[in-house]
């Protein structure tokens, strides 16, 4: 009796490992299948990006922000890329700082742009919805309809920087902003390039990171009502300027 459990238990792992390698080789052959598709074997003869001198631009120009005021808007060196930084502000609120890093090449891929701004910043997270591992918030826009899953969390500065003096408790709002939508995750903005590829397109893509200095003992759902207008805002702009033939 023991001898037939132990046996049925094998089975079912080599079960599992079997089902396991299976999936892999579909995606692999999915994967495969797609870069044939696309008349492409590697990253190194992509096809051009639309727009992309104009996107180029906003790292020196920044965002034409329509219901907020531009403070200021300079290069920031951050993880050894150029970022846009540019501040924004609408009366009676305080000045939150609108963080753009436009796609640069046809090669170049997102990847790492959360962890260089979360460390150049040096934040301290908060509890509550900040202690999930990925805490997210969804928006959607008119102009033109998109829809976006960004990043969403409470933090602490723990230290004043060039670009903040002094250290404030703030709400972020991430993701990788696309013509049609956008997401935090850069394997998301990964397949959606391949799928366009079959249709010999690309997908351009605008890092964005929004900073909002908040009241200490703000929560995230506290302060959601002035954060989505300017991240609707900030989404519109970066899709009218991919979307411009």
């Amino acid at each position: 009796m023991v001898g037939e459990k132990m046996n049925d238990k094998i089975q079912g792992q080599e079960g599992l490992r079997q089902g396991a390698i299976a999936l892999l080789l579909f995606l692999l052959l999915i994967g495969g299948i797609v870069f044939n598709l696309s008349g492409q074997t590697n990253w190194r003869e992509p096809f051009p990006v639309a727009n992309l001198a104009a996107l180029r631009d906003l790292r020196d120009t920044g965002l034409a922000l329509p219901g907020w005021d531009n403070q200021g808007q300079a290069r920031l060196n951050v993880g050894g890329r150029e970022w846009s930084v540019q501040a924004a502000a609408q009366r009676g609120k305080r000045t939150a700082l609108v963080m753009i890093l436009p796609q640069w090449g046809p090669q170049e891929m997102p990847g790492v742009e959360w962890s260089d701004i979360d460390g150049f910043f040096r934040w301290n997270r908060e509890g509550g919805r900040a202690a999930i591992a990925h805490p997210s918030l969804s928006f959607t826009t008119t102009n033109p309809p998109t829809t976006v899953q960004a990043r969403y969390f409470l933090a602490r500065d723990t230290a004043a920087t060039k670009v903040v003096p002094r250290q404030q408790t703030v709400a972020i709002l991430q993701w990788y902003a696309t013509p049609t939508g956008g997401n935090p995750s850069a394997g998301w903005w990964f397949w959606q390039d391949q799928w366009a590829q079959v249709r010999r397109q690309r997908v351009p893509w605008v890092a964005v990171s929004l900073r909002f200095p908040i009241d200490p003992s703000s929560t995230l759902d506290d302060v959601e009502g002035d954060v989505l207008p300017l991240a609707q805002t900030v989404q519109e702009a970066i899709a009218q300027i991919m979307l411009t033939p």
